[in-house]
């Protein structure tokens, strides 16, 4: 599991925990000002759907979480 951490340019966050996160931009940014949709897979093992304006994310932190978390 991770936990994953989301901070947008406004001062915005997003938490959530995951047991993949992976966003792959293909070597190039999306257009500025559309969202882009990934995929992660939940806490419960679903594949979900998060949209991202890149041009707004001033962070992705993923982190490992401990063991009984």
């Amino acid at each position: 599991m991770h936990d994953v951490y989301i901070r947008f340019i406004d001062g915005g966050t997003l938490r959530f925990v995951a047991r993949a996160f992976d966003i792959n931009l293909g070597g190039r940014l999306p257009q500025e000002g559309k969202p882009k949709r990934f995929t992660y897979t939940d806490a419960n093992g679903r594949e979900a759907p998060i949209y991202l304006r890149l041009d707004q994310v001033a962070a992705i932190v993923v982190t490992a979480r401990g063991e009984g978390s």
